[in-house]
């Protein structure tokens, strides 16, 4: 069978469904409708929407999931984002002394 490349969320959510997408994922059409206004799939899905694309022949790129440190070097994907400071990543911020904490 020859694979179909999917080039985008939306292309995804076309050929296999977004109600197929939603029910085999556990979560509502919306969801699935919100991923496709973003143009990202929450990373949390990849499992299952590579097993439902793989079913149908459709490839399923990881530059259309939300995983951490890819970047969306595809045609028409927005730049990838500056990575996170320390502050916005639950590391410690080495920056200030126990005293300045009062």
């Amino acid at each position: 069978m020859e694979r179909i490349y999917a080039h985008s969320v939306s292309s995804i959510c076309d050929a296999l469904g977004r109600k197929k997408i939603a029910d085999v994922i556990g979560v509502r059409l919306t969801s699935v409708s919100n991923a496709v206004s973003c143009g990202q799939f929450p990373a949390r899905w990849f499992d299952a929407i590579e097993k439902l694309c793989a079913d149908a022949g459709i490839a399923c790129p990881r530059h259309l999931f939300s995983f951490a440190g890819v970047e969306k070097t595809h045609v028409g994907m927005d730049a990838p984002q500056p990575a996170a400071s320390a502050a916005s990543n639950n590391e410690p911020n080495h920056d200030t002394s126990p005293d300045d904490a009062a």
